[in-house]
């Protein structure tokens, strides 16, 4: 239990610590006259006094001895340093997966802090609230406010940030404490009591050099972490597309199905009369068939991309199930770009590339701390021991003395894993260009059949209104105007088809260049930053 001060109220923490019977510290006082001890005898009389320890014996002061003062040195010095390491207590909430789950599964769209943050990073009346359905961009957004991946990121880039904090450290000194009696001595104090100090002294730059190095390390968690978002924009842009896509697929294959269903009737009828084959009545049943599974998967292909969706996110698939979605974004298409103006702003903003260069920077910086690992540290070791009555003070030096080696090996490693970093900046330019060459040709192929879908069903349209006419005046059969109809159906699956490989490739084409977010405050501090999981 803590002991006050009789003279000025302070709390010690100290409860006993005896040398023979005749003192002892009943606790360590930090008041504002300076540093005070509180000291009892066999009498139990205590008397304060500043910077000093007296002792009362049989109810007369006595003037205290060396024994007694480096005794009081050294215990003050350990229980300082004890003190100052109880001061911070960093401690880390439990995580278990019982407990996490419910927290998980009550995450939704409608929470009001994303709601806050859409409103601060979205233009005016065109968020959730406002405009009444969720565009890519706002997607986008959740996914930066809840997806579990970019929190991992985020928390390797606060790792990274802490380590620049270790890097400049100075290295603390270790105290040292020897006690001893000799029992052969007679007249003298039998005690050997001592007390020293070992301080590390790092020469050529080291910790200068740890510093540069954890600075880029810290740099390319950053840019990792700008990686991290762009890859949630991307996997939510992907799964946003294959919704739509599907959605688009249904609406289209639905209206050939009623096509195609018109038509085997109408043929079932004229192959009665005689006026068709039964092969032909087949071919049509099959396509009819073959419509009918292309329908069934895109629905399942909107399942499945509703649910990578809320997985990217990071909500349960239920959150997404009532939401209203605006596919605005993929109405237009961009057109095609040169391949020379787009590898210039890839190769200086793709965050890969940055995070490799500036990891390149942090292999130099090893290789220099490795470099001055030929400079020795030394260290001193200043000490003082009471030797039976007598007072020695010492000062040892030590150094490493480089007899053997002179840090060759972890030079050579160092220059190693620059080379190594070297080489995967190389490595990621050269990936990042023919990425960029091979999605720019692909983008181009893919405009360009869009344009053939597109002027196809023109054609289509304008048969189309022929046929009526002809039908009208009674010049075809209602079965050949069914068939017209089902042909410029199968043409509007083929340009939705088309519309959405350009779109696949548009997206290919923006992820070899990987623009990052202008607004790096969005992604390095997490928007949920103090609530649950």
């Amino acid at each position: 239990m803590p002991y006050p001060c009789n003279k000025c109220g302070a709390v010690g923490m100290i409860r006993s610590i005896c040398y023979g019977n005749k003192l002892s510290f009943r606790g360590l006082c930090f008041g504002l006259t300076g540093f005070r001890a509180i000291s009892g005898c066999a009498m139990n009389r205590r008397v304060v006094f500043p910077n000093r320890i007296w002792i009362r014996e049989s109810g007369r002061a006595a003037i205290p001895t060396a024994r007694h003062r480096v005794a009081s040195a050294t215990a003050s010095a350990i229980m300082c340093a004890a003190l100052l390491t109880a001061c911070a207590r960093v401690d880390a909430p439990p995580v278990s997966a019982p407990s996490a789950l419910p927290v998980l599964q009550q995450r939704h769209l409608d929470d009001p802090g994303l709601d806050r943050f859409l409103s601060a990073n979205l233009r005016a009346n065109t968020s959730p609230a406002a405009s009444g359905s969720w565009s890519l961009d706002a997607l986008v957004l959740a996914g930066l406010y809840f997806s579990p991946d970019l929190d991992v990121a985020r928390a390797q880039l606060a790792q990274a940030r802490g380590a620049r904090i270790t890097a400049g450290q100075r290295p603390n000194p270790t105290l040292g404490v020897s006690a001893g009696y000799d029992t052969t001595t007679a007249g003298l104090s039998p005690w050997i009591l001592g007390a020293a100090l070992d301080l590390l002294l790092e020469g050529g730059g080291k910790r200068r050099g740890r510093s540069a190095q954890s600075e880029h390390l810290s740099e390319a968690a950053r840019f990792k972490l700008a990686g991290s978002a762009w890859l949630v924009h991307s996997k939510v842009r992907q799964a946003f597309l294959a919704l739509y896509t599907g959605r688009k697929d249904q609406e289209a294959l639905t209206a050939l199905l009623a096509r195609q269903e018109e038509s085997v009737q109408l043929l079932d009828a004229t192959f009665q009369a005689g006026g068709a084959s039964s092969y032909e009545v087949t071919q049509v049943r099959m396509a009819l068939d073959q419509t009918r599974q292309s329908l069934a998967q895109s629905r399942t292909a909107q399942a499945d991309a509703l649910a990578q969706l809320a997985r990217t996110i990071g909500v349960p698939p239920t959150a997404l199930d009532t939401l209203s979605f605006d596919f605005s974004t993929f109405d237009a298409l961009p057109p095609a770009v040169p391949i020379t103006s787009v590898q210039g702003k890839a190769l200086v903003n793709r965050p890969d590339i940055l995070a490799a260069l500036a990891d390149y920077d942090a292999a130099r910086a090893g290789l220099r701390i490795a470099l001055a690992g030929r400079n020795p540290d030394i260290r001193l070791s200043p000490g003082y021991q009471f030797d039976q009555g007598d007072s020695k003070w010492s000062l040892g030096l030590g150094i490493v003395l480089p007899i053997f080696n002179r840090n060759e090996g972890p030079i050579a490693e160092a220059a190693a894993r620059c080379d190594e970093a070297a080489a995967r900046v190389d490595a990621l330019q050269t990936a990042a260009i023919a990425e960029l060459d091979a999605a720019t040709r692909a983008y181009g192929i893919a405009l360009d059949r869009v344009a053939q879908a597109t002027a196809l069903l023109q054609d289509l349209n304008r048969q189309m209104v022929i046929a009526r006419a002809r039908f009208a005046e009674g010049e075809s059969s209602k079965l050949e105007l069914a068939q017209r109809q089902q042909e410029l159906s199968s043409a509007i699956v083929s340009k939705n088809v088309a519309v959405a490989a350009a779109q696949y490739a548009l997206g290919r084409l923006e992820d070899a260049m990987q623009m990052p977010f202008a607004d790096t405050s969005l992604i390095e501090r997490s928007p949920r930053q103090g609530q649950h999981p």
